[in-house]
C-alpha cells in the first residue's frame, strides 16, 4: 500500500506506539475513528518543517491528516464536544484538497485482491434482507464488533427477487 505502518488501534496501544516508533511525529495520517484518536492524530503530525498554520496543534504545512469519517462519534451524544478542538475553526483554517483516490487505483486493488496480495474481510452479520437491514448494519458497525468491513447486501437473497 505504500505506507510505513498500519496501526490496529484495537490490538495495539495507539498513543504509546506513536510515541515509541515515531518520536518526531508522522508525515501522513489516514484517520477514520474520530474522537480521541482524531486528537492523537492531530498531535502526532511531524513538527519539523517549520511552518505551523495552527500553532496550538503544531501542524506543519507539508504534512497531511486525511480524515475519512469519525465512526466513534457518530452515535455519541457529545460528538466531538469533549475535546479541546474547535472543529469548525480547524476546517476553516486549513486549505482543503479534495481528490478521488479510489477511481484511478481501483484496477490495482482488484488485481491485488484476485492475486491474493490483498486480503479483504467482509462481515455480513448474516443479514440478507436487503435495504431493510441497513440500519442494523450501521448499529452493528458502531458496536465495534465487526470483523472487517460491514457489508449489507442490498440485493435480496430471496429466491426469485429482482431487487
Amino acid at each position: 500500500m505504500g505506507c510505513g505502518r498500519v496501526i490496529n488501534y484495537k490490538k495495539e496501544d495507539f498513543k504509546a506506539l506513536l510515541k515509541k516508533e515515531y518520536p518526531k511525529g508522522v508525515d501522513i495520517v489516514f484517520e477514520s475513528v474520530g474522537g480521541s484518536f482524531f486528537i492523537t492524530c492531530l498531535n502526532s503530525i511531524e513538527k519539523t518543517h517549520g511552518h505551523y498554520p495552527i500553532p496550538f496543534l503544531g501542524w506543519a504545512i507539508k504534512d497531511r491528516l486525511i480524515v475519512f469519517g469519525s465512526v466513534s462519534t457518530y452515535s455519541a451524544e457529545s460528538g466531538m464536544s469533549g475535546y479541546k478542538v474547535d472543529t469548525l475553526k480547524l476546517w476553516v483554517s486549513l486549505s482543503l484538497i479534495i481528490f478521488i483516490y479510489m477511481v484511478p487505483n481501483m484496477k490495482k486493488l482488484v488485481q491485488s485482491s484476485q492475486q491474493n496480495e490483498l486480503k479483504i474481510q467482509m462481515d455480513t452479520m448474516g443479514l440478507d434482507k436487503g435495504i431493510v437491514s441497513v440500519v442494523d448494519g450501521v448499529e452493528y458497525l458502531h458496536t465495534g464488533q465487526n470483523n472487517g468491513k460491514v457489508l449489507v447486501p442490498l440485493v435480496s437473497m430471496i429466491k426469485g427477487s429482482k431487487i
